[in-house]
Protein backbone atom coordinates (compact mmCIF):
# COMPACT_ATOMS: atom_id res chain seq x y z
CA UNK A 1 0.00 0.00 0.00
CA UNK A 2 2.84 2.36 0.98
CA UNK A 3 5.00 1.81 -1.65
CA UNK A 4 2.62 1.04 -4.54
CA UNK A 5 0.29 4.43 -4.02
CA UNK A 6 3.15 6.23 -4.18
CA UNK A 7 4.72 5.28 -7.26
CA UNK A 8 1.05 5.36 -8.86
CA UNK A 9 0.82 8.61 -7.97
CA UNK A 10 4.01 9.96 -9.01
CA UNK A 11 3.75 8.13 -12.35
CA UNK A 12 0.37 9.88 -12.69
CA UNK A 13 -1.33 6.93 -13.58
CA UNK A 14 -5.34 7.01 -14.24
CA UNK A 15 -4.47 11.52 -13.99
CA UNK A 16 -3.47 10.28 -10.28
CA UNK A 17 -1.64 13.82 -9.89
CA UNK A 18 -5.36 15.87 -10.26
CA UNK A 19 -6.08 14.79 -6.91
CA UNK A 20 -4.34 14.34 -3.61
CA UNK A 21 -2.17 10.80 -2.97
CA UNK A 22 -3.90 10.56 0.49
CA UNK A 23 -7.87 11.17 0.74
CA UNK A 24 -11.22 9.90 0.94
CA UNK A 25 -12.92 12.16 -0.28
CA UNK A 26 -14.66 12.11 -4.13
CA UNK A 27 -13.19 14.41 -6.91
CA UNK A 28 -14.69 15.37 -10.40
CA UNK A 29 -11.82 14.79 -13.26
CA UNK A 30 -10.35 18.61 -12.83
CA UNK A 31 -9.79 17.76 -9.62
CA UNK A 32 -11.90 19.80 -7.13
CA UNK A 33 -14.49 17.70 -4.94
CA UNK A 34 -17.56 16.31 -6.33
CA UNK A 35 -20.55 16.82 -4.81
CA UNK A 36 -23.00 13.47 -3.95
CA UNK A 37 -25.65 14.95 -3.15
CA UNK A 38 -26.26 16.95 -6.34
CA UNK A 39 -26.61 13.81 -8.29
CA UNK A 40 -28.67 12.06 -5.50
CA UNK A 41 -32.38 12.75 -6.49
CA UNK A 42 -35.53 13.56 -3.76
CA UNK A 43 -36.29 9.77 -3.31
CA UNK A 44 -32.17 8.96 -2.58
CA UNK A 45 -32.18 7.25 -6.29
CA UNK A 46 -29.12 8.09 -8.70
CA UNK A 47 -30.34 11.16 -10.91
CA UNK A 48 -28.50 9.79 -14.91
CA UNK A 49 -29.23 13.28 -16.15
CA UNK A 50 -26.93 15.04 -13.35
CA UNK A 51 -24.63 12.11 -12.93
CA UNK A 52 -24.04 12.50 -16.87
CA UNK A 53 -23.65 16.18 -16.93
CA UNK A 54 -21.29 15.70 -13.59
CA UNK A 55 -19.16 13.22 -15.00
CA UNK A 56 -17.81 10.26 -13.37
CA UNK A 57 -16.52 9.70 -9.59
CA UNK A 58 -12.31 9.90 -8.96
CA UNK A 59 -10.90 8.51 -6.47
CA UNK A 60 -7.41 9.43 -4.81
CA UNK A 61 -4.73 6.99 -5.26
CA UNK A 62 -4.30 6.21 -1.99
CA UNK A 63 -8.59 5.26 -1.34
CA UNK A 64 -8.52 3.38 -4.69
CA UNK A 65 -5.69 0.88 -3.93
CA UNK A 66 -7.51 0.29 -0.73
CA UNK A 67 -10.63 -0.70 -2.21
CA UNK A 68 -8.76 -2.95 -4.57
CA UNK A 69 -6.33 -4.49 -2.08
CA UNK A 70 -9.73 -5.24 -0.07
CA UNK A 71 -11.38 -7.23 -2.52
CA UNK A 72 -7.97 -9.41 -3.18
CA UNK A 73 -7.91 -9.47 0.48
CA UNK A 74 -11.11 -10.93 0.82
CA UNK A 75 -10.32 -13.75 -1.75
CA UNK A 76 -6.77 -13.95 -0.07
CA UNK A 77 -8.94 -14.77 3.38
CA UNK A 78 -10.76 -17.28 1.67
CA UNK A 79 -7.84 -19.06 0.01
CA UNK A 80 -5.71 -18.90 2.92
CA UNK A 81 -8.70 -20.68 5.55
CA UNK A 82 -9.06 -23.61 3.07
CA UNK A 83 -5.54 -24.04 2.14
CA UNK A 84 -4.37 -24.12 5.27
CA UNK A 85 -6.74 -24.41 7.68
CA UNK A 86 -9.45 -26.76 6.01
CA UNK A 87 -8.38 -30.25 8.42
CA UNK A 88 -8.04 -28.15 11.24
CA UNK A 89 -11.82 -26.90 10.52
CA UNK A 90 -13.44 -30.62 9.16
CA UNK A 91 -12.05 -32.36 12.56
CA UNK A 92 -13.30 -29.90 14.36
CA UNK A 93 -17.20 -30.83 12.88
CA UNK A 94 -16.39 -34.68 13.35
CA UNK A 95 -15.29 -33.55 16.86
CA UNK A 96 -11.33 -35.22 16.36
CA UNK A 97 -9.80 -32.10 17.66
CA UNK A 98 -7.84 -32.26 20.31
CA UNK A 99 -8.61 -29.74 23.34
CA UNK A 100 -6.95 -26.47 24.53
CA UNK A 101 -6.43 -25.46 27.77
CA UNK A 102 -9.53 -22.82 27.29
CA UNK A 103 -11.54 -25.39 25.85
CA UNK A 104 -10.43 -27.52 28.76
CA UNK A 105 -11.69 -25.17 31.21
CA UNK A 106 -15.21 -23.94 30.04
CA UNK A 107 -15.88 -27.72 29.92
CA UNK A 108 -16.53 -27.00 33.50
CA UNK A 109 -19.44 -24.69 32.63
CA UNK A 110 -23.10 -26.08 31.53
CA UNK A 111 -23.10 -25.00 27.28
CA UNK A 112 -25.54 -22.63 26.42
CA UNK A 113 -28.24 -24.81 24.22
CA UNK A 114 -27.81 -24.96 20.51
CA UNK A 115 -31.51 -24.46 20.19
CA UNK A 116 -31.09 -20.86 21.87
CA UNK A 117 -28.74 -19.49 18.96
CA UNK A 118 -31.24 -20.65 16.12
CA UNK A 119 -33.84 -19.14 18.01
CA UNK A 120 -32.30 -15.87 17.76
CA UNK A 121 -31.10 -16.68 14.28
CA UNK A 122 -34.50 -17.47 12.65
CA UNK A 123 -35.89 -14.36 14.93
CA UNK A 124 -33.47 -11.82 13.46
CA UNK A 125 -33.87 -13.09 9.62
CA UNK A 126 -37.74 -12.46 10.67
CA UNK A 127 -37.42 -9.01 11.70
CA UNK A 128 -35.26 -8.32 8.73
CA UNK A 129 -37.88 -9.43 6.35
CA UNK A 130 -40.09 -7.64 8.28
CA UNK A 131 -38.38 -4.65 7.84
CA UNK A 132 -37.78 -4.59 4.28
CA UNK A 133 -41.25 -5.74 2.96
CA UNK A 134 -43.14 -3.62 5.34
CA UNK A 135 -40.37 -0.40 4.93
CA UNK A 136 -39.88 -1.42 0.97
CA UNK A 137 -40.11 2.46 0.04
CA UNK A 138 -37.84 3.73 2.99
CA UNK A 139 -35.01 0.82 2.58
CA UNK A 140 -35.28 -0.06 -0.83
CA UNK A 141 -34.04 -3.54 0.11
CA UNK A 142 -36.09 -6.55 -1.94
CA UNK A 143 -36.75 -9.47 0.47
CA UNK A 144 -33.97 -11.37 -1.42
CA UNK A 145 -31.76 -9.06 -1.17
CA UNK A 146 -31.64 -9.24 2.52
CA UNK A 147 -31.34 -12.97 2.38
CA UNK A 148 -28.32 -12.41 0.60
CA UNK A 149 -26.62 -10.76 3.26
CA UNK A 150 -28.01 -12.80 5.91
CA UNK A 151 -26.61 -15.91 3.56
CA UNK A 152 -23.02 -14.40 2.75
CA UNK A 153 -22.42 -12.96 6.54
CA UNK A 154 -23.44 -16.70 7.19
CA UNK A 155 -20.92 -18.05 4.48
CA UNK A 156 -18.51 -15.42 5.37
CA UNK A 157 -18.08 -15.24 8.98
CA UNK A 158 -16.19 -18.86 9.55
CA UNK A 159 -12.95 -17.35 7.60
CA UNK A 160 -13.14 -14.40 8.68
CA UNK A 161 -13.18 -15.91 12.05
CA UNK A 162 -10.55 -18.24 11.75
CA UNK A 163 -8.05 -15.01 10.02
CA UNK A 164 -8.76 -13.17 13.06
CA UNK A 165 -8.50 -15.12 15.97
CA UNK A 166 -4.69 -16.27 14.46
CA UNK A 167 -3.82 -12.95 13.35
CA UNK A 168 -5.84 -10.22 15.22
CA UNK A 169 -6.45 -9.18 12.01
CA UNK A 170 -9.98 -8.12 10.53
CA UNK A 171 -10.99 -8.67 7.04
CA UNK A 172 -13.58 -6.31 5.61
CA UNK A 173 -15.58 -6.84 3.23
CA UNK A 174 -16.52 -3.73 0.04
CA UNK A 175 -19.87 -4.41 -0.61
CA UNK A 176 -21.23 -1.66 -3.49
CA UNK A 177 -23.66 -2.52 -5.77
CA UNK A 178 -26.47 -0.43 -7.02
CA UNK A 179 -29.72 -2.35 -8.50
CA UNK A 180 -32.18 -0.28 -10.09
CA UNK A 181 -30.25 3.45 -9.25
CA UNK A 182 -31.06 2.34 -5.68
CA UNK A 183 -28.46 4.10 -3.09
CA UNK A 184 -29.74 3.58 0.15
CA UNK A 185 -30.29 0.06 -0.63
CA UNK A 186 -26.52 -0.58 -0.41
CA UNK A 187 -26.34 0.94 3.17
CA UNK A 188 -29.21 -1.78 4.18
CA UNK A 189 -27.67 -4.19 2.48
CA UNK A 190 -24.33 -3.48 4.57
CA UNK A 191 -25.87 -3.09 7.57
CA UNK A 192 -27.70 -6.73 7.71
CA UNK A 193 -24.13 -7.95 5.94
CA UNK A 194 -21.85 -6.08 9.04
CA UNK A 195 -23.85 -6.21 11.65
CA UNK A 196 -24.24 -10.21 11.14
CA UNK A 197 -20.35 -10.71 10.14
CA UNK A 198 -19.16 -8.71 13.09
CA UNK A 199 -16.46 -11.24 14.82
Amino acid sequence: MYVISPIAYWSNIYSAKTFPIFSSHLFMANGSRYEVLDIIGSRFQLDHGEYAKKGPLHMSTFFAFTYGLGFAALSATIMHVLLFHARDILDSFHGNKKKDVHARLMKNYKSVPTLWFILILVINIALILFACVYYKESLQLPWWGALLACFMAFAFTYPIGVIYATTNMVTKLKISFVINRKLVLVLTFCAIFFNRNQV
